[in-house]
């Protein structure tokens, strides 16, 4: 039979949980935003264009994401991206995110810092603390709450962002309907 668990031993077990749950669902922003990022093709293929892009995503583990992100979504404010010709039974829509450059780099080190701290979660933290030993409680509760405020921010920018969508695909769906 198996000691019972203290109250903080409880509260870490009950804040790995939360965080890796918050982890999971930061990574499914993360896909929404670079599956809707961009879109083109034929009008008619449009919805299997989108769903194949959406699948290509499926699977993408988060380093490679905040990677793509920061690589596709998210440009330098003034930076622009080339036009390109598109034949008349086309679309194409492409979504961009614009940082400063100073934002832009914080942006990409508090991600690379969350990827990091997210990897040492899920593969190492029973490596690292051993919550059956008293004295490691107090830093392994330090490790989750800094997590906690490093994923903080950033999952805020990601909500911002994703909060603009609803309108950016209504105005795209009524310049559809005026095709």
């Amino acid at each position: 039979m198996s000691a019972a668990l203290s109250e903080q031993q409880e509260r870490i077990i009950l804040k790995i949980g939360k965080m890796m749950l918050n982890l999971q669902n930061f990574e499914r922003k993360l896909k929404a935003i670079l599956t809707a990022r961009e879109l083109q093709g034929p009008v008619d293929e449009l919805p299997a264009i989108s769903q194949a892009r959406h699948s290509s995503y499926a699977k993408t583990m988060l380093g490679l994401l905040a990677g793509e992100l920061t690589k596709k979504a998210i440009r330098f404010s003034g930076d622009h991206e080339e036009e390109c010709e598109v034949p008349a039974d086309h679309f194409r829509m492409s979504l961009t995110f614009h940082l400063s450059p100073a934002e832009l780099d914080e942006f990409t080190e508090q991600l690379r810092a969350l990827v990091d701290d997210r990897n040492k979660l899920t593969h190492k933290f029973t490596e690292m603390f051993n919550l059956q030993a008293p004295e490691q409680w107090d830093t392994a509760e330090k490790f989750l709450d800094g997590l906690r405020a490093k994923f903080t921010p950033l999952n805020s920018k990601v909500d911002h962002w994703i909060s603009m969508f609803p309108a950016i695909f209504k105005a795209l769906d009524e310049a559809m309907e005026m095709t």
